[in-house]
Formats: C-alpha cells, sequence, structure tokens
C-alpha cells in the first residue's frame, strides 16, 4: 500500500495498481505511468470532448471533467478520431503522439500497419477503462 501526497497533502492512498487503473487525480494518473488526459463535458454516461465527438463512459457524472486514458488501452478502430502528429518506433510496437482537439494523445500500437504524420485514425477504449477523475479541467 502507498499514500501518493502532492505538495503535501494525501492526493490518493491504495495499492500501486489499484492507483495506476483507478486514479481520482491527473497527478495520480500521472505518477505510476503515462496517461492521456482529455477535457470533456459528461452528462450521465456521455462524455462531448472538445471538437464534439463523444465517448461513452463505464459510470455516470456530471459537468466539466477531465477522462484519464492509458495508452495501452487505446486500439485503432472506429470510435473517435485524432491526427497523427508522430511515430515512435519501441521494436515490437510503435507509440503514436496524436492530436485530438487541442489535446496531445499517447498511443501504442502494433508494427502490422503504420501510419504516417497527418493521417487520420480512428480509436476505440473500453468504456470501463475510461477514468473519470474528481477534478475539472481548470483545476488540473
Amino acid at each position: 500500500r502507498i499514500v501518493l501526497l502532492n505538495q503535501g497533502k494525501i492526493e490518493q492512498e491504495g495499492a500501486p495498481a489499484e492507483i495506476y487503473s483507478q486514479p481520482r487525480t491527473g497527478y495520480a494518473s500521472n505518477f505510476l505511468g503515462a496517461a492521456n488526459l482529455l477535457p470533456a463535458t459528461i452528462a450521465g454516461r456521455n462524455a462531448r470532448l472538445a471538437d464534439g465527438q463523444t465517448l461513452e463512459l463505464g459510470s455516470e457524472a456530471q459537468g466539466e471533467r477531465l477522462l484519464a486514458m492509458r495508452q495501452e488501452d487505446l486500439v485503432n478502430e472506429g470510435q473517435i478520431t485524432a491526427t497523427v502528429g508522430t511515430r515512435i518506433f519501441l521494436g515490437a510496437r510503435n507509440r503514436y503522439v496524436l492530436r485530438l482537439a487541442d489535446t496531445e494523445l499517447r498511443v501504442l500500437a502494433g508494427t502490422d500497419t503504420i501510419y504516417e504524420r497527418g493521417d487520420k485514425i480512428g480509436l476505440k477504449i473500453d468504456p470501463a477503462r475510461i477514468r473519470v477523475l474528481d477534478e475539472s479541467p481548470s483545476n488540473a
């Protein structure tokens, strides 16, 4: 069990795997590995991103919130569309840095299909893997 401190205050506590998979804040989501943080307007189980695209959530929430998604949880299928900025070869995988509205996303993908700068990629994520954080985008 660990206690995660941020500027002298307890940010979150729990087992490392729990904090990794169920962060409550942007700070906690990036402490044990990189997370993609997307601002969204949420109504129930629907999240509207800054560019108007929508995601289905695994739990209900309301208002302006941050969504946290791990780069390994995003797969290239069709739910939302982002634009390739860069590709980094990592051996058995590629890391893509994508643009979605005014936000940068990092995605890990296999090497069977190669995307180039400017290509549009459809992304999909299991709604249960999207974390709605306890903070609004303005507080992050």
